[in-house]
């Protein structure tokens, strides 16, 4: 639209009347449609239209979230934070992503304030799905490993995550990694990685599950079954200098 058009159509949906949950539907739409430029579009003029409706921002962040824009996605989840209303999405949505930020993005990442968002999503307990409550339990669980804390905790927030979510891949797999590290059980661990590889993934899930998997292996001695998980882990993804040596060392050990 040109700039006038967009202001006339702005000015006809707000004196048409909670057209902001419509705007938001035609922003789903155009995500289904792979047209991003279009669905961040239809999420701003949600935003004017119906100004204290904090799901447009939301959606916003998501969509930076999604194109690695950090710092908008969080300035975007601050502003849904102080809206006066949220529809469909639950505010304990906008700490976990806001967390999510927090805990892995480049330049903006402070595991501290990414536990504080967290913790306070699974406080308010106000999630639009159960789904997005296990992935909560999930991160907090990671962040546990991060921070170093006793793994015992790690282990109880990926069971949380496991008993909303059954198929949740990444919290099964960091399952069986900390079952291993914190009571050194090979086998329990060995069997939820195996389960976590089952779930399929994309490529830097997989690379991690077979890299996991190889260093059980390698740490119980069991190096042909090591080597193996390797060569499985570095088919997927980039190339990675620390596994290739790791593979070299356990086939000179093989021939030695």
């Amino acid at each position: 639209m040109l700039q006038g058009e967009e202001s006339k159509a702005i000015s006809d949906w707000q004196n048409a009347g909670d057209m902001g949950g419509e705007l938001i539907r035609w922003g789903h739409c155009a995500r289904d449609g792979h047209c991003y430029g279009q669905e961040l579009e239809w999420y701003y003029r949600a935003s004017k239209v119906e100004t204290g409706l904090g799901d447009a921002w939301y959606y916003m962040a998501l969509v930076y979230y999604g194109q690695q824009r950090w710092g908008e996605a969080l300035q975007s989840l601050t502003t849904a934070l102080q809206a006066e209303y949220l529809l469909e999405v639950g505010i304990s949505d906008v700490y976990l992503l806001q967390g999510a930020i927090l805990q892995s993005a480049p330049d903006f990442k402070n595991i501290d304030q990414a536990l504080q968002a967290i913790d306070m999503a699974l406080q308010l307990d106000a999630f639009s799905s159960g789904a997005l409550k296990s992935e909560a339990f999930h991160k907090r669980g990671f962040i546990y490993e991060q921070q170093g804390v006793d793994l015992q905790d790690a282990i109880s927030e990926y069971r949380k995550a496991l008993d909303l979510q059954p198929d949740h891949r990444w919290a099964r797999l960091r399952l069986g990694h900390a079952l291993y590290f914190a009571y050194g059980d090979a086998e329990q661990a060995e069997k939820e990685i195996k389960r976590a590889i089952m779930l399929g993934g994309d490529d830097l899930f997989l690379k991690w599950a077979y890299r996991y998997l190889g260093d059980l292996y390698r740490y119980e001695n069991r190096f042909p079954e090591a080597v193996t998980a390797y060569q499985e882990a570095m088919k997927f993804g980039e190339a990675d200098e620390e596994l290739s040596q790791l593979l070299d060392d356990l086939l000179l050990l093989r021939r030695n």
